[in-house]
Order: structure tokens, then C-alpha cells, then sequence
């Protein structure tokens, strides 16, 4: 990606850019939401994203099976779009420092959240705020995303998800396996 000043901001990074990197992946999320949404919803978007779900059994290197055209949706939509919001923004573009952060959360993310692991720290605290104020389980987004990945429906995101009430067959599940409750020590043995 080219840094360019006109696009991003330098100079001394501050507290804000770090909040300015957290709202980042926020917005990432909303976009992400409905791309997905989209994606397993109508059969044009469909065709294209289905390569990402011929792995049944995520791994930590499988968010990365994407083919040409999703892959370049999955860009276009979920970053480039997000950023362009920064650029107009009264307040400012975002820190060149705080992208580099987005993108290396957005390649960490992505494994954890693939990688089969009850615990995904990075993904969990990152989402955990919201997660709370919306009174959902939090640390399950990566049994959400292999719940995704095995049945197909549901957990395309990971608050938006509770907002949107497309995380109601991933609940039911959650609650056959016997978990209840959104202590993360509890949820383990329950699982295990």
C-alpha cells in the first residue's frame, strides 16, 4: 500500500490514533457484516465466496482461501471503504503508524479467529467492549467462526451479529453444548 500524505496522516503518534485504529476496525466490522451477509445470501456473491468454505475444519492459514474476485470484496468493501470515511472526516485522516496496526490486526485476527482455538486474545479484547455493553458471550469468536464454517449460517460477524439477530442459530448451539453462561473458564470444560 502506497503511505501517502494524502490519504493518511504523520507525525507523532498519539492516544487518539489508537482509538482512531479501534473505531477502524470497528467500521471494518460493520462492512464486514454485510458483505458476508451478502455473500451467503444472494448466489452471484455466493459463487464467488464459497472457495473460502470448502475448508469444513478452520485452521489458523485458511482465512486466507479466498478466490481472486472475492478476495479483492473482501478489500475493497471492508478496508478501502472504511479508510475513505478517515479522508473526508473533519477531525482527520487517520496515522499511517495506525493503519499498519489495522492491517497487522486484520492478518492476526483473521488466523485466530481460523484457527480452531477456544481463545482467540486478540480478537476477544478487541471486541470485548462491545460485546459486553450488548450483554453477549464474550471470548467465542473462534467457535463462532467454525460454528460459521460447518453449518453455513449465521455468525458473519461478531457484534453485529447480536444486533442483527443472525447469531440465533449459533446461540441455540452454544446452549445445546451446555453453555449458558459467558465465563470463558466455564465455557472451556463445557466444550472440552
Amino acid at each position: 500500500m502506497i503511505y501517502s500524505d494524502v490519504i493518511f496522516r504523520w507525525g507523532q503518534f498519539q492516544a487518539f490514533d489508537v482509538l482512531q485504529a479501534w473505531l477502524q476496525i470497528q467500521l471494518q466490522e460493520i462492512a464486514y457484516y454485510w458483505l458476508h451477509r451478502a455473500q451467503h445470501h444472494y448466489p452471484a456473491f455466493y459463487y464467488y465466496h464459497k472457495t473460502h468454505h470448502t475448508v469444513k475444519t478452520p485452521r489458523a492459514l485458511s482465512f486466507s482461501v479466498h478466490g481472486v474476485v472475492d478476495t479483492w470484496f473482501n478489500f475493497v468493501w471492508t478496508f478501502a471503504g472504511p479508510l475513505l470515511m478517515w479522508y473526508y472526516w473533519p477531525l482527520g485522516k487517520i496515522h499511517a503508524f495506525a493503519n499498519i496496526g489495522v492491517w497487522t490486526w486484520n492478518l492476526c485476527a483473521g488466523a485466530e479467529t481460523h484457527s480452531g482455538f477456544w481463545y482467540a486474545p486478540l480478537t476477544d479484547l478487541t471486541f470485548l467492549p462491545i460485546d459486553l455493553a450488548l450483554g453477549r458471550p464474550g471470548f467465542d469468536h473462534s467457535p463462532a467462526h467454525y460454528f460459521h464454517h460447518t453449518v453455513n449460517t449465521g455468525a458473519y460477524g461478531h457484534w453485529m451479529d447480536t444486533i442483527f439477530g443472525t447469531d440465533k442459530t449459533y446461540m441455540k448451539w452454544r446452549k445445546q453444548k451446555g453453555c449458558t453462561d459467558k465465563s470463558y473458564m466455564s465455557e472451556v470444560l463445557k466444550f472440552t
